[in-house]
């Protein structure tokens, strides 16, 4: 049975669903590419304690008692070494679970600790490089919930880009969409 097309592919709360979501960090611009490595190799040895690690609930599993059962077996591990898996695995699980509860909450609260990190780059917009006196806004806009882009608009264009957005899954007739006013 295929899972429904709006469902995250890692939305199921497993250990599997972890590891996607570590890629899925990636693959948003959420996290460098370092980190999400980072992040998977935390979960992948701290979560690799149990034996059925890809089915593990996260949700209901005490994460304090994997750690402690991944240090005791981390015998040849450097002790700094040690500290990263915990600490990487400790943030990877607790964002997993902020982004379970609420995902566009967590969009919202990582693009704003993101705020000073560059952008990429984008094709130039003529409109948009001659708003520059004006505030632009970034902000995530899930096309579905497992496909986020970000949208980057200057504040006084804000409404006029959300009047061109469908309604009710209907896009606006030809005849009732007005030009955007530039």
């Amino acid at each position: 049975m295929q899972a429904p097309e709006n469902d995250h592919p890692h939305a199921d709360g497993t250990g599997v669903g972890l590891m996607r979501f570590c890629h899925w960090l990636r693959d948003q611009g959420l996290v460098s590419n370092k980190n999400a490595h980072q992040m998977r190799l935390a979960v992948h040895q701290v979560l690799g304690v149990h034996d059925a690690w890809p089915t593990l609930n996260i949700r209901r599993r005490d994460l304090d008692a994997l750690l402690a059962r991944f240090i005791g077996s981390a015998g040849s591990l450097r002790p700094a070494s040690v500290k990263t898996y915990t600490t990487s695995a400790r943030k990877a699980v607790r964002w997993y679970l902020a982004h379970l509860d609420d995902p566009s909450g967590f969009l919202r609260a990582r693009v704003a600790r993101n705020q000073t990190r560059p952008w990429p780059a984008a094709a130039p917009d003529p409109q948009l490089n001659a708003a520059s006196s004006h505030e632009i806004l970034v902000d995530p806009f899930p096309l579905r919930p497992s496909h986020v882009v970000w949208l980057r608009l200057p504040a006084d264009r804000l409404v006029a880009f959300i009047e061109t957005l469908a309604v009710d899954g209907h896009a606006p007739s030809a005849a009732g969409t007005a030009p955007v006013p530039g």
